[in-house]
């Protein structure tokens, strides 16, 4: 049984409180960009993909994001405003006999592409963050 508590509004007041400085707490720890956040990403894949694949990192970016809307934190600041993929596909050309499938260009994705230039699944994750890298220039 729990105890009467002879002042629920203090109660109250301290458990706000305690949440509102963990999430201060886990704001000021937490990445304000997409950079930063793949810049933490390449550093340590492992323990932030689970794996080292491009093809979970959008997956990742979504989720740490919506763990900052839920702790009431501002989003992640996309430099490149969800572009990389247009970026990317304006430098993929397709053979002649590739490009006159409609639906050529809209598959490519950087992930994919960088899956394409690697040799393994750990080379397409650096490939992905130097593609992203290089589309910020």
């Amino acid at each position: 049984m729990h105890a009467h508590d002879p002042n629920p509004a203090r109660s109250a007041r301290l458990r706000s409180v305690k949440k509102f400085e963990r999430v201060v707490n886990f704001y000021s720890v937490s990445a304000k960009t997409v950079g930063e956040l793949q810049a933490r990403v390449r550093a340590s894949p492992i323990e932030h993909l689970g794996e080292r694949s491009p093809r979970t990192l959008w997956a990742y970016e979504c989720g740490y994001d919506a763990g900052l809307f839920h702790h009431g934190c501002e989003p992640l600041v996309d430099e490149l405003a969800y572009g990389l993929n247009d970026w990317v596909r304006a430098r993929v050309r397709f053979a002649d006999e590739h490009a006159s499938r409609i639906n050529a260009y809209a598959c490519v994705s950087a992930s994919s592409y960088a899956l394409l230039l690697a040799a393994d699944e750990t080379e397409a994750l650096a490939a992905y963050l130097d593609l992203w890298n290089q589309a910020l220039r």
